[in-house]
């Protein structure tokens, strides 16, 4: 999925936030389908299939639900990370994926940018999905700086 093409989606939820380790340090961590349980939030079990990067399918287990991915974009140049929730799901929007992106900001300082978008949020997504994706997104990125930091 190419910048021009995100650029067309309505953002929902936007999470910022520093992690204190260079950007090849955290980069491994969001790019490894299928180790997801490790810094996810609230993921008990992460699969996947179909081998590593652009087109590869994650499963993820949840107390509330189970999850199906692909993967459009998996970029190491970038530190870019796209992936595309497929039916069925739980999420009152058309066509959600989300989008992280890092960048590199200091010596050993990573922005950590995670995006929700889809090709519209209903307001009812907004009502039920606010709070969840934003703690969801702010969880899993300290899960992220707690093991990159040590």
């Amino acid at each position: 999925m190419s910048t021009d093409e995100i650029a067309k989606k309505e953002a929902y939820i936007s999470v910022n936030s520093l992690i204190h380790a260079p950007v090849e340090e955290v980069w491994p961590f969001v790019a490894a389908v299928g180790i997801e349980k490790l810094w996810y939030h609230g993921c008990t079990k992460s699969t996947a299939s179909g081998g590593p990067g652009k087109g590869a399918i994650r499963v993820m287990q949840f107390p509330h639900g189970l999850y199906t991915e692909r993967i459009e974009d998996c970029d190491p140049t970038t530190h870019r990370f796209v992936y595309k929730l497929l039916q069925p799901h739980d999420v009152p929007a058309k066509d959600p994926f989300g989008v992280i992106q890092l960048e590199q900001v200091g010596t050993d300082v990573t922005k950590v940018t995670w995006t929700a978008y889809a090709d519209s949020w209903g307001q009812e997504a907004k009502a039920v999905m606010g709070e969840r994706l934003s703690q969801t997104y702010e969880n899993s990125i300290s899960a992220l700086r707690k093991i990159c930091e040590a």
